[in-house]
């Protein structure tokens, strides 16, 4: 008799698509859709608490309902007077039978609950919460800068008191296009600033505002976002800020432009003239303000996202672009495209079509791992080093040096967006001091099935991380530093890394750090909804298979958002064989690493053999750990055993 609906997420979230009720074994389904966006289900049924869990096609979704309980939030002024007026902007909630599961202002009518103001005495009403949930919430206020408070247990009564600081006064003045007239007050303008930790309490997060008098007011933290998007169903909202400082004082002001937008169709198909089917299209436009475009040091910054989808099984695409230059790009996993991108003179009444774009199977690289003799090397590591594709996986060469790398697109020039087609190709043995470097032209499809990477003596253990692509990354962390000062460890390197005081660990018998002095450890930190997490999982396990046997122990660390037993049976699915430590429900372990600067996921975390931090990402005189975690490991493995 539980109440689930269905529901389609693409930045907005649809009403129910579908609606069921449990039977007698709790069981519901509804019919299989196209991926062309993430799904969510709502369960609802008194005096249960509702919850909400992403839709996976990987299996069946169990959702475990709690009894609901009510409780209560003071909010208060920083003098410690009551605040009337304060909403909840978004809440979390975790359950150990559950995947973490967000709610935020603007949904909660899918609930059957509305996020109402404090009263006079600064009470704000939560909504119904499963009983012992842990729950973090978000609370904004038209006169005070957004707060947070996280690690709250769901329970009937006060559960905590919040003190909102004043902030700055953000002003946000609106112009429409004199192409597209509009009428600006009473729209609603969903705003997103995003800070570099997301849980931040300076972090709008899609918080919907309505215009009056063509402007929206509300305060802000002091402070560098790492994004400020403004969007509105059917219209563009420009310019987008990949920087937004907000420093201290009175008030900050910026204005925007509004423009309506028309639909573009066109078609992907394959070079043998059949349709592509699941290629993501995206259109951009001129990252204007009603003063003129946004003035930027980087190309791809003069630019702002409109519309993104994936095309049908006839490869037939529909994306939005307003009156201006605009552009179409095609990205096809495991295809390039005939063309960089499809520029367009968008007016409004023009032509709505682009022309066709046509896409060629990006053929994997192959060849072998040779030493100086000539002789085949087996179980060499091989790796593209060029900053846009860092991230692509290593192989390792089989027992005839033989190996087969995929490019899953051509990549662009650093900081750019214009292809670029020589890279570097390198080859290395994780325990020896052998290393090789050859340079491909993509161009050249002919000479990719056979090459040669030869294995010589290196003279430092240091040279793979002295390599252009490390200066580029480093160069980039460095202005992120001056940028955003506190989002970067200081000093961290010497210091004890905190103790895993686990909720539960798998794949081993040790139950501290303490249990592996002799050792180096990596920590990963991660959760299973993380997909950059698990793109970066055939890594992780390469150095727990290289390394295990010259003093390297792996520790995969999973928050706190599902229980053990989640944990557990998708780490068997993932064939995660390395050691997993599960953090407590009140998250202890993420506490005490956000401190030392783990902020997201992944994050990775080097210890040295008497327990003290080497290495952690977004350090600024060192190459990133995440990027380079393979060389940098090896390169203490090496020191140490010569």
């Amino acid at each position: 008799g539980v109440q689930v609906t269905l529901h389609r997420w693409d930045g907005v979230m649809s009403p129910a698509l579908e609606t069921a009720k449990t039977d007698a074994g709790g069981r519901f389904e509804f019919p299989a859709r196209d991926k062309d966006a993430y799904y969510n289900v709502i369960a609802r049924k008194p005096p249960y608490a509702p919850l909400t869990q992403v839709a996976s096609s990987d299996g069946p979704i169990t959702i475990t309902l709690r009894p609901a309980v009510q409780g209560w939030i003071e909010v208060q002024n920083e003098a410690g007077e009551p605040l009337k007026g304060a909403r909840i902007a978004n809440i979390s909630i975790r359950t150990p039978e559950n995947k973490q599961s967000y709610i935020w202002r603007g949904i909660e009518h899918l609930f059957v609950f509305e996020f109402g103001p404090s009263d006079e005495a600064g009470r704000l009403e939560l909504p119904p919460l499963p009983d012992g949930a842990l729950v973090d919430v978000c609370i904004d206020h038209p006169r005070w800068a957004q707060a947070q408070v996280e690690n709250l247990t769901a329970s009937t009564g006060q559960l905590a008191t919040v003190k909102m600081a004043p902030g700055v006064t953000a002003i946000f003045e609106f112009v429409a296009d004199s192409r597209t007239p509009i009428t600006l007050d009473g729209m609603t303008i969903e705003t997103l600033l995003l800070a570099q930790k997301s849980s931040s309490a300076a972090t709008l997060n899609r918080l919907p505002m309505p215009i009056q008098g063509e402007r929206v007011e509300f305060r802000a933290h002091p402070g560098t976002y790492t994004l400020a998007r403004l969007k509105a169903p059917g219209f563009s909202v420009t310019p987008v800020f990949n920087r937004l400082k907000i420093a201290p004082g009175a008030e900050h002001k910026l204005r925007f432009l509004v423009r309506k937008t028309v639909d573009f169709t066109g078609r992907v198909v394959r070079s043998d003239g059949t349709p592509h089917q699941g290629a993501w299209v995206y259109s951009q436009t001129e990252n204007r303000s009603p003063e003129g475009l946004l003035p930027s040091t980087e190309e791809w910054q003069e630019w702002a996202n409109c519309s993104g989808t994936e095309t049908d099984a006839e490869g037939k695409f529909t994306v939005a672009l307003p009156p201006g230059r605009g552009r179409v790009y095609v990205s096809a996993e495991g295809f390039v495209p005939d063309r960089d991108y499809e520029e367009l003179d968008v007016t409004v009444d023009g032509p709505r079509e682009v022309p066709e774009f046509l896409v060629e199977k990006l053929e994997p690289i192959r060849g072998r791992v040779v030493d100086e003799s000539g002789q085949p090397v087996a179980g060499a590591v091989v790796r593209f080093r060029y900053p846009s594709v860092n991230l692509i996986q290593p192989v390792v060469s089989d027992a005839e040096g033989k190996f087969e790398i995929a490019l899953t697109r051509i990549p662009n020039v650093a900081g750019g967006r214009e292809r670029h087609y020589e890279l570097p190709l390198v080859a290395f043995l994780a325990d020896r001091p052998l290393a090789g470097v050859t340079r491909i032209n993509l161009r050249e499809r002919d000479l990719l099935d056979n090459l040669r990477v030869v294995l010589r003596p290196e003279s430092s253990p240091d040279g793979l991380l002295t390599m252009d692509d490390v200066q580029w990354n480093l160069g980039r962390i460095r202005a992120a530093l001056a940028e955003r000062p506190e989002n970067h460890p200081a000093e961290v390197r010497g210091r004890p890394a905190p103790e895993l005081d686990g909720a539960a660990w798998f794949n081993t018998d040790v139950r501290s750090l303490k249990d592996l002095r002799g050792r180096y450890v990596l920590l990963d930190f991660w959760f299973t909804g993380c997909g950059p997490c698990h793109g970066d999982f055939p890594s992780v396990k390469l150095i727990h298979e290289q390394f295990k046997n010259h003093g390297v122990t792996v520790i995969a660390v999973h928050d706190n958002s599902s229980s053990p037993e989640a944990v557990r049976e998708h780490c068997a699915k993932e064939e995660l064989t390395f050691p997993v430590v599960v953090d407590h429900p009140d998250g202890r372990i993420l506490s005490a690493y956000r401190k030392l600067g783990v902020r997201g996921f992944p994050t990775y975390l080097l210890i040295d053999p008497v327990g003290k931090i080497m290495e952690i990402d977004r350090v600024t005189d060192g190459p990133p750990l995440r990027t380079y975690k393979i060389e940098t490991i090896r390169k203490h493995v090496l020191q140490r055993e010569r």
